[in-house]
């Protein structure tokens, strides 16, 4: 009666039964908007690169576009949220169906749903499916106002179906596509691969095997440049996240626990937080130039910012 979800509620619980040992602390360290940082500079986006680079707020700069207005502010919170939305969501490719529904699920309200795509169901039905024109622009002006990212979608694209259908490897933005037996490898800037197995090309463009995370069965699965940068991109964030934890132990810090892209640092004095910042923020040589950032807080329990 209480919670509008117990099981979520109680699922939550569990985080305050992280605590460190008697007369420490916990310092939780996490990357701010790591993937959108990081397909912006992977992708060769440099003026979103600056952007990040010099504090600016690039979810309020999306808003301005969106909205057509050049004197939105962090104040306009929710047109903000929006744009900060848009930022985090239309990096791989989503349409403006889906994000709509995204929106809706964060409880984003669009405003009405006055158009409509019409779409042919399983059973060859054919269904309206409304959506806000709001919608729309948010999505069409990301793509306008970050070029260069769909651009890294297609490039991808190409890049997967030339080395799937000839045999031979090509690369693009780092990144490399090899065909061994029945696998399709990408190598990654950060020398790790990722690997597609039985990649093919159908009328429907391509695809490959994988185990399906709910059913746990192995199933034939699309591969499209979003995708696949949706895949680089959380690979090399998970790559940033393993070397600050590896600098982290090695300058004497007990990780005691990590959660996406989070660190949980058992500390004796509160004042090592900025040390650990700064570590987290180290990148290797690969990496560059990405605009990396990280905050976090100091807690005797472990819990969400």
């Amino acid at each position: 009666m209480a919670y509008k979800s117990p099981m979520l509620t109680l699922s939550g619980c569990i985080r305050g039964l992280v605590v460190p040992q008697d007369g420490r602390s916990l310092a939780v360290v996490d990357y701010s908007a790591i993937e959108a940082r990081m397909l912006m500079w992977v992708a060769g986006q440099q003026d979103a690169v600056d952007d990040f680079h010099q504090g600016r707020d690039i979810y309020v700069e999306m808003a301005r576009v969106i909205y057509k207005n050049r004197n939105l502010t962090a104040k306009d919170k929710e047109e903000r949220q929006l744009g900060k939305q848009t930022i985090l969501g239309c990096g791989y490719g989503m349409g403006h169906i889906k994000f709509q529904a995204t929106c809706e699920s964060y409880g984003i309200d669009l405003g009405e749903k006055t158009e409509y795509v019409e779409r042919e169901t399983k059973d060859k039905k054919r269904e309206k499916i409304w959506y806000s024109p709001l919608a729309k622009r948010a999505v069409d002006g990301y793509r306008s106002r970050y070029p260069d990212v769909p651009a890294f979608w297609r490039s991808m694209q190409q890049g997967a179906e030339s080395c799937v259908v000839t045999g031979k490897s090509n690369s693009t933005h780092g990144f490399t596509f090899k065909r061994e037996r029945e696998f399709l490898y990408l190598e990654m800037p950060s020398g790790r691969r990722l690997a597609y197995h039985r990649p093919n090309r159908d009328s429907e463009g391509l695809f490959y095997f994988t185990e399906d995370s709910q059913s746990y069965s192995y199933v034939k699965k699309r591969l499209y440049g979003g995708r696949i940068v949706e895949n680089v991109i959380q690979a090399l964030a998970r790559d940033i996240l393993a070397y600050g934890i590896l600098n982290l132990e090695e300058k004497g810090f007990k990780v005691i626990l990590t959660v996406h892209d989070e660190n949980v640092v058992e500390i004796e004095d509160k004042e090592e937080l900025a040390e650990i910042i700064k570590i987290m923020c180290t990148l290797p040589a690969w990496a560059k130039g990405c605009p990396i950032s990280a905050e976090g807080f100091v807690a005797h329990r472990y819990r969400k910012g």
